[in-house]
């Protein structure tokens, strides 16, 4: 036996180098599953050509047509080499066959029939493991480890900008999307781009997250909802479910309220502490993420800001009132009241809207006339 796997490791290497070429990409157990299912096949391939020879003596020994005599039988064995060739397959089956017979005749035996039988079984394990990977149930430990890889170097009690930066890029947040604010909303940030361990700490308790995707999932399933406006995802009542969904299951039931409470803590967290208003460049960039994916009249809003260019800032009037706006106006700005109160930036918008589609729209008509 053990001549049997000195040939197998000689003609292993050429095998090994076929399969490695066509698995460069998985992983290290992949690759010495791959190595082992190379030896077994080099083993196939030596017992496969020694296998005519044999197949070739039986061949020789058995009586012929012209008497069955030695030296006949030589020839004939050198004349009828082609055919011999064309019957390689069966003696190989054969081979086979006897090899496995022999995996329980001793110790030698166990090892070639561990070696040589196919590994096909131990690869599907595999596979199927690697495919069931999940993580495990919310650790508090977990969490905090989590916070402090992006924690700053100089304060480990809080995530500044760069390492905010670093988490939303890590949990697929874009930083020019309402994301961004979403994790600041629900950890209750007191500044942008900021999270004190105490907060992520209470988010994470309150959400059941310990893995940075999860807070990925978490945060985007809420911009579907709220900005998005996209249809809820369907409650599971399985256990094993990759959050703790209870909050959004409540945003769900009433979507406009909760943006309106996300809407209303971007103002403080876009506030400068010892100011009381939103420069408007600021609160442009907020609108933009915030209200022109759910509302396309304000499209033309900013456009009419930003060519009027005399607005320097957005107060917590005026910022609440946009939305209310948003949420009353239509784009042809039907349900519009002259004498609604509004500030005076929409009014002036109206003003510019009838002026830039004319008198072909009714409703700017009947508000020409009550101007």
């Amino acid at each position: 036996m053990p001549p049997k796997r000195k040939q197998a490791g000689d003609s292993a290497p050429a095998a090994s180098t076929r399969s490695t070429r066509s698995s460069k990409a998985n992983s290290a157990t992949a690759k010495d599953m791959t190595t082992n299912a190379a030896a077994s096949s080099s083993k196939g391939k030596k017992t496969g050509g020694r296998a005519p020879a044999r197949g070739a003596t039986a061949t020789t020994a058995t009586p012929s047509s012209n008497g069955g005599e030695d030296d006949v039988d030589s020839d004939t064995m050198e004349v009828e080499r082609p055919a011999k060739k064309a019957r390689t397959a069966a003696p190989k089956k054969a081979a086979t066959k006897s090899k496995r017979q022999a995996a329980g005749r001793g110790e030698a035996g166990m090892e070639i029939d561990d070696e040589a039988l196919p590994n096909a079984p131990k690869t599907a394990a595999t596979k199927s493991a690697s495919k069931a990977v999940k993580h495990e149930s919310y650790s508090s430990q977990r969490a905090l480890e989590l916070f402090s890889s992006y924690a700053d170097s100089d304060d480990p009690t809080v995530i500044g900008h760069e390492g905010f930066e670093r988490l939303c890029t890590d949990a697929s947040l874009p930083m020019d999307g309402a994301r961004p604010i979403i994790l600041s909303w629900l950890v209750g940030a007191k500044e942008m781009g900021n999270i004190a361990q105490a907060e992520w700490i209470a988010l994470t308790a309150s959400l059941k997250i310990s893995y940075i995707d999860q807070l990925g999932q978490a945060i985007t399933e809420l911009d579907n909802l709220l900005i998005q406006s996209k249809p809820p995802i369907k409650a599971s009542t399985k256990k094993d479910q990759d959050y703790d969904r209870t909050s959004y299951l409540t945003y769900e039931s009433n979507p406009q309220a909760a943006f309106r409470k996300l809407y209303q803590f971007t103002f403080a967290l876009a506030k400068p502490e010892q100011s009381r208003n939103i420069d408007m460049e600021t609160a442009i960039a907020f609108w933009t993420v915030l209200l022109v994916p759910k509302y396309p009249i304000m499209v033309e809003v900013l456009s009419f800001i930003s060519e009027k260019g005399t607005y320097r800032a957005t107060n917590k009037d005026l910022w609440t009132m946009m939305l209310e706006f948003c949420e009353t106006v239509k784009p042809n700005l039907q349900d519009y009241e002259a004498d609604g109160a509004w500030p005076t930036l929409l009014d002036d918008f109206v003003l510019w809207k009838k002026s830039h589609t004319g008198n072909g729209n009714g409703v700017a008509d009947t508000m020409d006339a009550d101007h």
